[in-house]
């Protein structure tokens, strides 16, 4: 729809969302820590990639509820990938964020 082409190695953060919700439902306190180291490595993976690679568009389907215990967003790793970006869409199950030196459209 967009022209786009997917530049991300960690195309969705899905292992992020699936990785809280295991979380939560763990009574184990040694796996529910494996699962959050793992969780931790995938959001600064993201994170990493999107400061590196600077796409022109980050999507955010994470906006829809239910919500993921500390969704991609709320990272401060990602909170920080993304200060380069503003909204550019939202609706109640996706958020367009759009690099911030990319002009607007008249």
């Amino acid at each position: 729809m967009i022209g786009a082409r997917l530049v991300g190695h960690h195309p969705s953060a899905w292992m992020i969302h699936d990785s809280g919700v295991l979380i939560e439902e763990e009574r184990d306190p040694v796996k529910r820590m494996e699962l959050d180291v793992l969780r931790q490595k995938y959001t600064l993976a993201i994170a990493a990639e999107v400061a590196a690679k600077r796409p022109d568009i980050v999507l955010d389907d994470g906006t829809e509820q239910p919500r993921s215990p500390e969704p991609l967003r709320d990272s401060p790793a990602m909170a920080r990938a993304l200060q380069g970006y503003r909204l550019l869409h939202q609706n109640a199950s996706t958020t367009v964020l759009i690099r911030t030196d990319i002009a607007p459209r008249e």
